[in-house]
């Protein structure tokens, strides 16, 4: 497994998880893993 499949799990994960939290009604988590998502993702192209 290559760092950017890591990196792109580890996106899918946070971007899942910070959108249940979001709808669960704590809006400052979730946008955090919601950003989080976005910069691994941002991460991970770069070096794929």
């Amino acid at each position: 497994m290559t760092l950017a499949e890591i990196f792109d799990v580890a996106s899918f994960a946070l971007g899942t998880t910070g959108t249940f939290i979001l709808f669960k009604g704590s809006l400052r988590l979730g946008l955090v893993l919601l950003t989080a998502s976005l910069f691994l993702q941002l991460v991970a192209r770069p070096t794929g």
